[in-house]
């Protein structure tokens, strides 16, 4: 066969031609169930479509040219694109859009010259009797329709009446139901007054009492506190005095020990001239050991009574009957018991320094005879030179460098108490 009419009779035109005419026989049963419009766009889109196939079946191969075909081509294949969305939705809108198409593709025949034939007159007697058919069909679904809707008519007339009666029942309900949570609410609102009157009542009683009780137990506390801080201090003294007799028995047990010991050096060794040093530091030591146990038994003592007053004078500042002046009064002799307890540490600290010097140096003292026994006399003295050198102004200078807080730095700082403290009053 020829190349010219090969490439007309394989054009890709007539495989569209068939797949849009079954959309358009699917769809015709769609269209008379939507809508008069839809019948009438779904019968002009089959009567253009019938058209542009039978004038191509018509024409002589031979004279078509196939950029015609391909532009017919692409408006079928956007009429089947229409026609199938129809028939997914059954969307007028969709045949409107075929028919809008099927407008681009009928101008395109005119680049394609066909003589009219019997068989077009045909087609037309034959699209006007389709479109009677479908006329018909429509009819008689709108008369079913018309039936329906007549019966569905009464059923909603006699139903409606049937909702009147229980709309009317229903409000009758209604209106007891809202007189009866009237009456209860106001009934409740009464007796949740009257409760909430006697609660608060109550209220006011339990807490005069609970204050009266407060006030009573805080009474009971302070006897019990001075009672208990003038045991303490009983106690103290007490322990006090035992402790320092304690102290003066076990002095005179190492004064007596060493007594004896020194004895004893003196024979086996005959140390005389080194006894009286180290009879002088042990003296000093004994003196600072004494002085340290009672500053610091006064330490404790006065932290003892720091805490006591503090908690005292921090109970009179939740009181009710809290009073400026007394308060001040009160912080001054608290602010002279945490000074008097800084200065008792201070001396009791100074004097555990020294006990502890002078117990070394007579330690040294006691030992550096025996030491020198089995050295030569240069050596002895050579040694002795250095020892002199090494002890002598050594105390002072230590002295001069502990001497850094004094009681007339503690006498400023209470000066400086009290100064805020009158100046907190006015």
């Amino acid at each position: 066969m020829s190349e010219w009419v090969d490439r007309i009779e394989n054009h890709e035109i007539f495989n569209t031609f068939e797949s849009l005419n079954k959309l358009l026989d699917e769809n015709r049963v769609k269209a008379e169930k939507t809508s008069t419009e839809a019948i009438d766009a779904l019968d002009r889109v089959s009567s253009g479509v019938r058209h542009i196939e039978s004038l191509l079946n018509r024409v002589d191969p031979i004279l078509i040219v196939p950029s015609s075909l391909n532009q017919l081509n692409a408006s079928l294949n956007k009429i089947s694109a229409s026609m199938a969305l129809f028939k997914q939705t059954s969307g007028l809108v969709h045949l409107i859009s075929g028919n809008t198409q099927l407008d681009t593709a009928l101008p395109q025949l005119s680049t394609i010259h066909v003589l009219a034939t019997p068989s077009d007159v045909d087609n037309l007697r034959e699209a006007s009797s389709s479109f009677r058919r479908s006329c018909a069909q429509l009819n008689k679904n709108l008369e079913i329709e018309i039936e329906k809707t007549l019966s569905t008519s009464e059923n909603l007339k006699t139903k409606l009446d049937e909702l009147s009666t229980e709309i009317t029942n229903q409000k009758t309900r209604l209106d007891d139901a809202i007189t009866n949570f009237t009456e209860s609410f106001n009934t409740s609102q009464s007796k949740r007054t009257e409760e909430f009157s006697s609660f608060k009542e109550q209220f006011k009683t339990d807490v005069s009492d609970f204050i009266n009780k407060s006030q009573n137990s805080f009474t009971i506390f302070m006897s019990e506190s001075k009672e208990n801080l003038t045991q303490l201090h009983d106690d103290m003294n007490s322990e006090h005095l035992t402790l320092l007799k304690t102290t003066e028995e076990n002095n005179n047990n190492t004064m007596k020990d060493i007594e004896k010991h020194k004895t004893e050096a003196e024979r086996l060794v005959g140390i005389i001239s080194m006894t009286g040093m180290v009879g002088g530091y042990q003296k000093v030591a004994n003196k600072e050991k004494s002085a340290f146990v009672r500053w610091r038994i006064g330490t404790v003592i006065c932290m003892i009574l720091l805490v006591t007053f503090g908690v005292y004078t921090f109970y009179t500042t939740v009181s009710e009957n809290f009073d400026s002046a007394i308060f001040a009064n009160r912080l001054f002799v608290t602010v002279t018991l945490a000074l008097l307890s800084g200065y008792s540490a201070l001396q009791a600290d100074r004097h555990r320094k020294a006990d502890v010097e002078n117990r070394r140096m007579e330690l040294e003292l006691a030992s550096f005879d025996p030491f020198l026994a089995s050295l030569t006399d240069e050596e002895r003295n050579e040694l002795k030179k250095n020892m002199a050198e090494r002890i002598f102004g050594r105390h002072a200078t230590s002295h001069k460098n502990n001497e850094q807080v004094s009681p007339n730095a503690l006498v400023d700082l209470l000066k400086q108490a009290l100064e805020s403290i009158g100046k907190s009053k006015n």
